[in-house]
């Protein structure tokens, strides 16, 4: 078999393995991924995936092993990082969290996610003005990503207008909250 042709079906595994996870049938997902990781196949995407399924299991200390097994496969993928942020977030280890999403943040900076991670840490920690401006670049993010894919024809206007304004309503409502 060429070197092409495994390439091709280990990406399918990946796909069908992404699509079953998105159906929650977990299990067969983590066997797709374990899959591609023997195979030497997109290994730091599919650790970050079976991070993912242990969480969704409320498994944080095995889903941060596979963060971090991630992250030492490829030191520049920024969702492992915003991921192991989530764990430190729900452990309430705000400064790791926080550390974490800033690295998110620096290695992919038109992310919006990690963006609003950061900005819940800081309303966590009471520091509103850091959350406000942190929580508005994620605004802006979110709205620019929206309306790119429209502009793709990815989404339809009124799906755009919608998310566009779920994200202000969610940004006032955080504010009030936070009053």
């Amino acid at each position: 078999m060429t070197k092409e042709k495994k390439l091709s079906i280990y990406a399918e595994r990946f796909e069908e393995g992404q699509q079953l996870l998105d159906r929650g049938l977990l299990k067969e997902a983590e066997n797709r991924f374990m899959e591609c990781i023997e195979a030497g196949y997109e290994i730091a995407a599919a650790y970050n995936k079976l991070g993912i399924i242990q969480v969704k299991q409320r498994n944080y200390e095995q889903g941060e092993s596979f963060f971090r097994k991630s992250i030492q496969n490829n030191p520049d993928f920024s969702q492992a990082y915003s991921n192991l942020g989530n764990i430190y977030l729900e452990k309430g280890d705000f400064e790791k969290a926080e550390e974490c999403y800033k690295k998110a943040i620096q290695l992919d900076a038109e992310n919006p996610v990690p963006y609003n991670n950061l900005a819940v840490v800081y309303k966590k920690k009471g520091d509103i003005q850091r959350f406000v401006s942190t929580y508005k670049k994620y605004q802006q993010l979110e709205k620019a990503r929206y309306e790119e894919k429209a502009r793709a024809g990815i989404t339809s206007r009124f799906t755009t207008t919608i998310c566009v304004v779920a994200v202000v309503v969610i940004g006032v409502i955080l504010f009030l909250l936070m009053v």
